[in-house]
C-alpha cells in the first residue's frame, strides 16, 4: 500500500516538474523575443503554478480515487515544497516571505481544484 502511494506521488511530482519546465521554457522564449516585462514574467509564473497544480490534482484524483480534494491539496503543497527547497539550495536563503505563502496557497487551491474535477 505504501509503495503504491509513493509511486503515485513520484508520478504526480515528475509530471508537474516536466510540464513546468516545458511551460517556462516556451514562455521565456516568447517573453525574450517580444517583451521583457517583469509583470509578464510574474503572470507567467503564477499561471504556470495554476496550470501545473490543476494537472497534478487531476492526476492525483485519478490515481488515488478517494479523498481527491485532499490528494489534490497534497500534490500542490508537495510541488511548492520542492520548488521552495530548490530555491533554498540554489539561492542559499531561508527567509519565508508573504509572497511565498501566497504562492503556496495558489498551489494548494489549484491542486484541490484539479482533484475536484478528477473523475474516477
Amino acid at each position: 500500500m505504501a509503495e503504491k502511494i509513493i509511486k503515485n506521488i513520484v508520478v504526480i511530482l515528475l509530471t508537474q516538474l516536466i510540464v513546468t519546465a516545458v511551460i517556462l521554457f516556451i514562455s521565456s522564449v516568447i517573453i525574450w523575443k517580444y517583451a521583457y516585462d517583469e509583470k509578464a514574467i510574474s503572470a507567467v509564473t503564477i499561471g504556470t503554478y495554476i496550470i501545473v497544480n490543476i494537472l497534478g490534482g487531476l492526476i492525483a484524483g485519478k490515481l488515488f480515487k478517494k479523498n481527491r480534494f485532499l490528494w489534490g491539496i497534497a500534490s500542490g503543497i508537495l510541488y511548492f515544497s520542492v520548488l521552495l527547497l530548490g530555491g533554498v539550495i540554489i539561492f542559499k536563503t531561508g527567509r519565508l516571505e508573504m509572497s511565498a505563502i501566497i504562492n503556496c496557497l495558489i498551489c494548494a487551491v489549484s491542486g484541490m481544484t484539479g482533484g475536484m474535477f478528477a473523475r474516477t
